[in-house]
């Protein structure tokens, strides 16, 4: 038996995008993750999102909740990638010479 989908009338927002017509542009989340306040486009003075797919559906820059219990579907991380992989890996270099030292240190 086949199954059939039941399709669901959907918003285009960028060219080759399609949601479904009832999407929010985020959604309610717990404190301590992925979040409208720990993302590159949130504002946590004014409580607002300056992405323009996140304004174009919810209507306007406003965030319905506090930044920390609210994340948008376009949430991209404040630091960047390459700038957090930069710190890892000094941080890793500085534990593998304090670790180095003291073994080192052992053997004398």
């Amino acid at each position: 038996m086949k199954r059939r989908l039941k399709l669901i009338d959907s918003v285009t927002i960028l060219p080759g995008v399609r949601l479904p017509a009832g999407h929010a542009p985020g959604m309610r989340v717990p404190v301590g993750g992925s979040s409208c306040s720990n993302c590159r486009f949130g504002d946590i003075r004014t409580n607002t999102c300056s992405e323009p797919n996140f304004i174009r559906l919810n209507g306007s820059s406003k965030v319905p909740l506090p930044l920390s219990l609210y994340c948008s579907d376009w949430w991209q991380p404040r630091n960047s990638v390459r700038e957090y992989s930069w710190r890892t890996k000094m941080l890793r270099r500085i534990a593998y010479r304090k670790r180095r030292r003291t073994i080192s240190a052992r053997r004398r």
